[in-house]
């Protein structure tokens, strides 16, 4: 294996991690802005790959924007090979998206080692619920790319997630574009494995996690193209009712990394 950055795509760390509501039965969604900090190390590698070590942190901030959510992520990584060679690699997100689905505006940079910083800019649109949308990339090339009809947004998945798993519901299927990866786009197959009582193995003394039961899910992110048959890329996560995650693992084939929960804060917001 050459020891290389993988391509990244956000999926879940961003829908899941930053953009879902506070739960309670029958009662309207209710989200809490936070900022969450998180570090990362080596979780898995391949018994043929080349990696040894890996750290890193990855931080997320989200807003309420009044119409829409904010949402702002940086993440580094360091690999370690066998052979002592470092890799260093990194990206960040800015992102809004309209409260009612409608809308994601969103920038991404990619930095790899020895490399120009990568742009990725753009925005899509969903006029109506259920319908098919559009997508314009303004970097690194101009190009237009249909949505077709039922896809949704990050937080918009996010939400029917939550909804599905506070339903006791064990599979959720929905394509999904958030303007990463190779394409922005993906079919995102969600397994609810087991719900977690409140209170339960806390990761921090925090009163924003006292109450919150939780949920732990598995994500595996597929081409639209039907004859891929393999996902791009794993995720397994501890996804709380008010939209904190913890014990996230991103699983990129020749490796995976865990994050874990180092902080988090609150963040004032409405109109």
């Amino acid at each position: 294996m050459t020891l290389q950055a993988p391509r990244v795509s956000f999926g879940l760390i961003l829908a899941a991690a930053v953009l879902l509501p506070s739960w309670a039965a029958s009662a309207v969604p209710v989200v809490t802005p936070h900022r969450a900090v998180y570090e990362l190390k080596l979780a898995r590698a391949a018994d043929v790959g080349q990696i040894s070590q890996a750290e890193g942190k990855l931080e997320f901030e989200w807003a309420d924007a009044c119409t829409g959510w904010t949402v702002s992520q940086r993440t580094h990584v360091k690999l370690i090979s066998n052979d002592g060679r470092v890799l260093e690699f990194g990206w960040t997100l800015s992102a809004l998206e309209a409260k009612d689905g409608s809308l994601y505006r969103f920038f991404i940079r990619r930095l790899n080692p020895g490399e120009p910083a990568e742009d990725v800019k753009g925005a899509a649109r969903i006029p109506a619920p259920g319908g098919g949308g559009l997508a314009v990339f303004e970097t690194p090339v101009e190009s237009e790319m249909e949505l077709p009809a039922g896809t949704l947004f990050p937080a918009a998945h996010s939400l029917l997630l939550l909804e599905a798993a506070a339903r006791g519901e064990v599979t959720f299927g929905r394509v999904v574009f958030d303007g990463s990866g190779d394409e922005g786009i993906f079919f995102v197959n969600a397994a609810v494995i087991e719900a977690v009582p409140a209170g339960a193995d806390l990761p921090l003394d925090t009163p924003v996690l006292k109450d919150q039961p939780s949920w732990r899910v598995n994500l595996a992110y597929f081409h639209l193209d039907e004859t891929i048959a393999e996902p791009q890329h794993e995720q397994a996560l501890r996804l709380y009712a008010n939209g904190v995650v913890d014990d996230l693992i991103l699983d990129y084939g020749d490796f995976a990394l865990r994050a874990r929960l180092l902080s988090l804060d609150p963040i004032a917001g409405g109109c």
